[in-house]
């Protein structure tokens, strides 16, 4: 995977958590999640990406840092249990950071299209990508924790 595929995708977390819930992200250490499978959290949103590139993002987190957001993202409304309400904030916000990255990569002259995005929670959740490693960023959100596993050629 190049790096200036990542870029797009931080730019766009950096603006998109800045405007929706008024925090500065700070990116953790990048690495790579080696094998075919990545331990996520308890929280995950799952977009495909098509066109000019392929491939998927996730975007984890437990469901702490879940509820923490999406309560940010409803404007202070306490957030206490993780319900249909909070799941399609949390959603929308992986599909806005979709958005965007789209728009910095036509920016680079790639042309891509996002799926609408799948949210997926539980405890001890594993993705499997077949024979490919993710690139992991973690992201500081306000104290908890989001990472971004890239993983597009």
């Amino acid at each position: 995977m190049k790096v200036e595929y990542v870029n797009p995708f931080l730019e766009a977390f950096y603006e998109v958590i800045l405007q929706v819930i008024n925090v500065k992200s700070v990116k953790g250490k990048l690495y790579i999640k080696e094998g075919s499978q990545s331990k996520s959290g308890e929280v995950i949103i799952s977009i495909g990406v098509t066109g000019d590139l392929n491939g998927n993002v996730l975007m984890n987190m437990d469901e702490e840092a879940a509820k923490c957001i999406a309560s940010k993202m409803m404007f202070g409304m306490e957030v206490s249990v993780f319900d249909d309400m909070a799941k399609s904030a949390i959603a929308e916000l992986g599909n806005m950071i979709a958005g965007n990255s789209a728009a910095f990569f036509a920016k680079m002259d790639k042309i891509i299209n996002i799926t609408p995005p799948t949210l997926y929670t539980g405890k001890n959740l594993n993705i499997y990508n077949y024979k490919t490693h993710n690139l992991c960023i973690p992201m500081s959100v306000d104290g908890n924790v989001v990472e971004i596993d890239i993983c597009i050629s």
